[in-house]
C-alpha cells in the first residue's frame, strides 16, 4: 500500500456558533475540512431535511471519523487468516476496495 497523505487523525468535528455547518479539526486544532452553510442552490443544508436532522452535523462526524475508520479496516484486513473459507468474498472485495478508494490507489 501506498503512504497516506491525509492528516493525521484523530479528527474532531465542531459545530460553528449560530449556524447549521461547522469543521472537522486535526489534533492540533487545525481546520481539516470547513462544512459550506448551503449547497449549489443557496439553501442551508438543514432547510433540506423535514425530519429535523442536521445533514452537516452527521457529515462532519462521519468525516472526522475516516481517520479511524480506515486505520481500523486496514488493521481488520491485516489480521485475516490466510485460510479465510468463511469470510463472504464479497465482503473482502468490498473491504479492499474502501481501502483502496480512501489511499487513493482505486483507479
Amino acid at each position: 500500500m501506498s503512504e497516506l497523505k491525509h492528516t493525521p487523525g484523530p479528527w474532531t468535528y465542531r459545530k460553528a456558533r449560530h449556524a447549521d455547518w461547522g469543521d472537522v479539526n486535526d489534533a492540533s486544532g487545525d481546520c481539516v475540512i470547513a462544512q459550506c452553510n448551503c449547497n449549489l442552490s443557496g439553501k442551508s443544508l438543514a432547510d433540506h431535511r423535514r425530519d429535523g436532522t442536521d445533514p452537516a452535523r452527521a457529515n462532519g462526524l462521519l468525516i472526522a471519523s475516516a481517520p479511524e475508520l480506515l486505520d481500523a479496516l486496514q488493521q481488520l484486513m491485516d489480521e485475516l487468516p490466510s485460510n479465510k473459507d468463511w469470510l463472504n468474498p464479497a465482503l473482502e472485495a468490498f473491504a479492499r476496495e474502501s481501502i483502496a478508494k480512501a489511499t487513493g490507489e482505486q483507479p
